[in-house]
Parts: C-alpha cells; structure tokens; sequence
C-alpha cells in the first residue's frame, strides 16, 4: 500500500495551493491513506528565505496570482505578511487530533491567501474552524495550549524525511514487497503525485 505525507506552511501561498488540491482530492474515493504534517521551522533552522531576493518576490507575485486563477481562488497578500505561526500551528494541531486538519489547513490557508487574514486572530482562526466544520470555540481553547510534544515531532519528521521546502510530498511504500519513498516539492508536482500513488 502507498501512502502520502504533505507537508505545508502557512507562509506560503504554493502551500495553500496544495492544500487546496488535496482537499478537494481526498474527498473522492480513489484517494486515502494521507498524513499532513504542519513545518513550523524558521529561516534559521534550514529554510531559505524567498522573500530575501526582491526579483523573486516580484516573480512569486504574479505566478501566484495566475496560479490561483486557474483554480478559481481568489488572492489577497495577507497583512501583515509576516507572523508569528505559533497560534495557527496549535490550532492545526487540536484541529488534526479533532480529525479536521486538512479541511481546517485549507480553510486557514484560503482566509490568509484567499482574504489578506491574519492568522494571529482568535477570531479568524475560529472562522477557518467553523468554514471547516470543526467546532469554533474549540480552535480557540487550543490557543492556549501548547502542543511542544507534537510541533516537537512534527519538526523530527520533516528533519527525517529531509523536508527542505514547501509544500512538499512524499510516496511511502508500505507492505512485504514495497519499500523506499519518493518526494516531491511543489504543489505542480501533484499529477507525479498521483502517479506514483496509482490514483
């Protein structure tokens, strides 16, 4: 059996692109057996900055923009652009243990890329939890927890699988006679995606 690992950050507009797509994927039958998995890492702890280089700002901008057109989402640079994750990260984590996290991802996504929201918000965070069918009043009661034990082992995963970007995939074989994984970074690496997955 083959199953899939998606890994995304809410910082990134390709990431709420992806989990776009693999929501509306794992609402059909053909598709199962997925782990999401938040990357709450900083610029210091490995990743690249890509708003460093003010060309692939200009660049990310208008690619976004005809990317989310060809998905019929709407795009609104979030402000203030840069946040402190911690809040939505413990409402995705409460929300992933409530057995809404990928539909609560996208919907949080879809308020910060789709809306120009703020994540940082009780309020919006609590409105990516109702559009998600989660319980409102529960994203917020997560706020106030911390959740270090399973940020600490989402951080251990993405180290594990050597998770350098987002959004990015990653086909594990599962079975007797399967092993080995194949990754994929980008969300327009989802049809090799399902290749791989035999979707």
């Amino acid at each position: 059996m083959k199953q899939l690992k998606f890994f995304y950050a809410y910082r990134s507009p390709y990431s709420a692109l992806a989990a776009d797509i693999v929501y509306q994927a794992s609402k059909t039958e053909a598709f199962k057996h997925f782990d999401v998995t938040p990357v709450n890492f900083t610029i210091d702890e490995g990743f690249a900055d890509p708003t460093a280089n003010p060309d692939k700002v200009a660049y990310i901008v208008q690619d976004v923009i005809r990317l989310y057109g060809e998905r019929g989402l709407r795009i609104a640079i979030p402000d203030p652009f840069d946040i402190d994750f911690t809040m939505p990260t413990r409402a995705t984590q409460a929300a992933i243990a409530a057995g809404h996290g990928l539909a609560f991802i996208r919907e949080a996504s879809l308020l910060r890329w789709g809306e120009g929201q703020n994540l940082t918000a009780p309020d919006v965070l609590a409105e990516a939890a109702t559009r998600a069918g989660w319980d409102g009043d529960a994203a917020r009661a997560a706020l106030d927890r911390r959740f270090e034990t399973e940020i600490a082992a989402d951080k251990a995963l993405c180290k594990s699988h050597k998770v350098f970007g987002v959004p990015f995939f990653i086909v594990e074989n599962k079975g007797e006679d399967e092993s080995g994984s194949e990754s994929f970074w980008g969300q327009d690496r989802w049809g090799m995606v399902l290749q791989r997955l035999g979707v």
